[in-house]
């Protein structure tokens, strides 16, 4: 049987909408709106995209516990545009909600153990990620993230996730070459691996490896995702 979430989500435009989760309870509990609706604005992001003025709802989400990245992407988003505003307490108020940002992933760094080389370098990555506005800042990061796989290389604990995130992180610090030798010098050939060599090759325009990768990339078809078909369609576009 179809969940009745579903059914809500598919068809929000047709109800009544909430401004806050706190209206959507409100309506819920007068049978304005389903129980789906309250438990939507509850745990959804998506608002503040909508409404970046809506600071209580940035509230809330600032003070949820293990927020993932995609939401502190939004949230950084909305707040970069925030701090721009004609009102002062609005932009202090954007200014210290990124500076809050900021220092949870400092916290959650300080917090983890010595050795605990795999999750510094997942974290760094992620601030790295959140400061691509802040070119310095981001390299800065994207190091200190290499460094922590470097450590976890001289261990002899580096798993092939971990080798394919080093080569991306030297691929976001434009070292093109040396992303390639962890590639081939650890004799990767994941589809995953394959992805990273193309992208290499489309960004040093060396369009004949590119479309050779292409060609087995495209006998992989029926096991990648949508994204990285659409991804490999726009690289044969340059064909």
């Amino acid at each position: 049987m179809r969940d009745p979430g579903f059914d809500y989500i598919d068809n929000r435009s047709s109800f009544f909408q909430p401004k806050t989760p706190f209206a959507a309870l409100k309506a819920a509990e007068e049978g304005l709106l389903p129980a789906e609706a309250y438990i939507y604005m509850a745990t959804s992001v998506e608002a503040i995209a909508d409404n970046p003025e809506h600071l209580e709802e940035i509230e809330r989400i600032l003070g949820q516990r293990n927020r993932d990245l995609k939401t502190n992407l939004l949230l950084i988003e909305v707040l970069g545009k925030l701090i721009k505003n004609k009102d002062k307490e609005i932009a202090l108020f954007a200014a210290e909600s990124i500076n809050a940002i900021e220092n949870d992933y400092n916290r959650k760094i300080e917090a983890l153990p010595e050795d605990e080389y795999r999750e510094k370098a997942r974290t760094y990555s992620e601030m790295a990620v959140l400061n691509k506005s802040v070119h310095d800042l981001q390299n800065f990061y994207l190091r200190e993230a290499f460094s922590n796989f470097r450590q976890l290389e001289r261990l002899h604990e580096l798993t092939v996730d971990d080798s394919l995130a080093m080569s991306q992180i030297l691929i976001d610090l434009d070292l093109l070459t040396q992303a390639r030798k962890i590639i081939t010098d650890k004799q990767l050939h994941t589809p995953e691996a394959l992805f990273i060599l193309a992208d290499i090759a489309f960004r040093q325009r060396d369009y004949s490896e590119l479309f050779k990768i292409i060609s087995r990339l495209n006998e992989l078809r029926s096991i990648l995702d949508s994204d990285q078909t659409i991804i490999i369609d726009f690289w044969m576009e340059k064909e």
